[in-house]
């Protein structure tokens, strides 16, 4: 894992600050998830249910300048913000290896939509993981006569939904065990499941997957529908009126379902009008919910 750190996310990062985190200790950084940056502010290291605040050699705080952030916006950006103009205004960059980097400042606005992004006074970088095997689990209760069935997963932030989902992903696709795989339409709309770094997915999302990257969910399923012909559609944290209409939609369309919503449990999912009325319709064959132990 500190290999790939090195080779992934560190090296956009000035020698200082590299030398610092590689310092933290080793538990630290295998288990690390997210790396905060913020302008005036100590580098913070979170690593599963623990925060690392980075410290210099003489044990001070290590505190992140705004020339230095804007160096390190500069790098991910590969020397050319302009380029990343679509991207920045979503509000994050795509790093290889599939990591996501959350940005923070002032918005810009153009024709009532945010066009950019500047005045950058933190990063969020989001460590991606593929965990081989996630889903075995789920996997078991979702298949009826060796057919996978709709599925909705739920869970709060932070419980690896999302990580879930996409071996589930690659286990479907590929096919497992006497089940044959399906044809899959990945809409990745934060770029989160597939990460997809110029045009590759970085993840291995299975053989038979096809994977529509940085498209709203609306725009995203009503076209793999008309051009992909998938058997299942998936997707990650659904909840507003288009992500439900365009899973209607498909559904319509003889397609099924897999994804990913936020909730603790069957209350939360039922206070919100949109989940709730894919529930009623009986959309998903299966809904599971996750807890910190998965």
């Amino acid at each position: 894992m500190i290999d790939r750190l090195k080779r992934e996310i560190l090296c956009y990062l000035p020698d200082s600050i590299r030398e610092v985190i590689l310092r933290v200790s080793k538990s630290c950084l295998e288990g690390i998830n997210e790396i905060r940056l913020r302008v005036g502010k100590p580098i913070i290291l979170r690593a599963k249910d623990d925060d690392c605040v980075v410290k210099k050699i003489d044990g001070s705080e290590y505190i992140l300048n705004n020339s230095e952030l804007s160096r390190i916006f500069e790098m991910m950006c590969k020397n050319s913000i302009y380029a990343w103009q679509e991207e920045i205004a979503n509000g994050f960059l795509t790093l290889r290896g599939g990591h996501r980097v959350g940005i923070s400042g002032k918005a810009i606005y153009k024709n009532s939509n945010v066009y950019s992004i500047r005045d950058i006074s933190g990063l969020n970088i989001r460590v991606a993981r593929q965990v081989i095997g996630a889903g075995d689990s789920i996997r078991k209760q979702i298949v009826k006569d060796k057919q996978f069935m709709s599925t909705l997963i739920v869970s709060p932030p932070g419980f690896g939904k999302t990580t879930v989902l996409r071996d589930l992903v690659r286990q479907m696709s590929n096919g497992v065990e006497d089940i044959k795989g399906v044809n899959i339409s990945l809409i990745d709309e934060r770029s989160e499941i597939a990460a997809v770094f110029n045009g590759i997915p970085q993840k291995d999302i299975g053989i038979r997957t096809d994977v529509m990257d940085g498209i709203s969910k609306f725009d995203g399923i009503n076209m793999m529908e008309r051009s992909m012909g998938p058997e299942f559609i998936a997707t990650d944290e659904i909840g507003t009126k288009e992500d439900v209409e365009a899973i209607l939609y498909a559904v319509n369309c003889g397609v099924k379902v897999l994804a990913t919503a936020h909730g603790s449990n069957m209350e939360d999912l039922m206070r919100r009008s949109e989940l709730a009325t894919v529930i009623n319709k009986g959309i998903f064959d299966n809904i599971i919910f996750l807890d910190k132990r998965g």
